[in-house]
């Protein structure tokens, strides 16, 4: 998804995107439980996709790593697929 890998210590692996702002993804490397909603969760994370045919190959990709992920979703004004990582966060992955 774009992440650089910067280092791993005390069970978390830390990651970087290329944005000035919110760039910075801190990773539990241990399995934890399901959160319940309120501050401090999260209820999903969106990324962008560059265009349609990105969007299928990522679908493919999370389907041939064993992930559960919807079809293609018109939204309106952009087109989506969801799934969910192990910890149950749902992930979204959307065009314009």
């Amino acid at each position: 998804m774009g992440l650089e890998f910067i280092g791993k210590e005390g069970g978390i692996a830390r990651y970087r995107s290329s944005d000035d702002i919110g760039n910075i993804i801190d990773l539990k490397l241990t399995p934890i439980g399901r959160g319940q909603m309120g501050v401090g969760t999260v209820h999903h994370i969106a990324w962008q996709a560059r265009d349609d045919q990105d969007q299928l190959d990522w679908k493919r990709f999370v389907e041939r790593n064993g992930y559960g992920v919807t079809p293609v979703r018109d939204r309106n004004y952009f087109n989506a697929i969801y799934f969910r990582e192990h910890g149950e966060i749902l992930f979204k992955k959307r065009n314009y």
